[in-house]
């Protein structure tokens, strides 16, 4: 399989745009975003027959404390119980900038089938500060995501 970017660009009300990007070979996406199943949208395996847009506006409820962003990748590794994620994550409501840091996160590592739970997994990786938290304060987010 080709090498394709999956892209997500996420612009804050105020205009400024954050953008990341990240090169896989196997772009199977699992987009949530929301803290619960109620707030939740989940896209399993968009882009692997090709290209795949997505856009949404995400307003959250800032008194909640369980929101979070996350645009998954899954590549399986030589092993059929490990997997590599590349994550994207807008960090829970943890103070005044809930929503203005967008984190990409890095994970490998071994992962577990827990009967009647589905599979976990033990992360390892880096994090690195993708966006500047002063002066944001806003939760509805214009969100893209993109494979092609």
């Amino acid at each position: 399989m080709s090498t394709k970017t999956l892209t997500v660009t996420v612009h804050r009300v105020d205009g400024l745009p954050h953008s990341v990007e990240l090169n896989t070979t196997d772009p199977y996406v699992d987009i949530t975003y929301g803290g619960s199943m109620k707030r939740s949208k989940t896209l399993k395996d968009a882009g692997s027959c090709g290209n795949f847009e997505e856009s949404f506006t995400w307003c959250y409820d800032t008194s909640k404390d369980d929101i979070e962003l996350l645009v998954k990748t899954n590549r399986k590794m030589a092993s059929d119980k490990t997997l590599a994620h590349n994550v994207f994550r807008i960090p829970r409501n943890t103070g005044p900038h809930v929503g203005c840091q967008i984190e990409k996160e890095i994970y490998q590592g071994p992962a577990y089938k827990d009967e009647g739970t589905g599979y976990h997994y033990h992360y390892s990786g880096q994090v690195a500060l993708i966006s500047d938290t002063d002066k944001c304060n806003n939760p509805v987010l214009n969100i893209t995501v993109r494979i092609q």
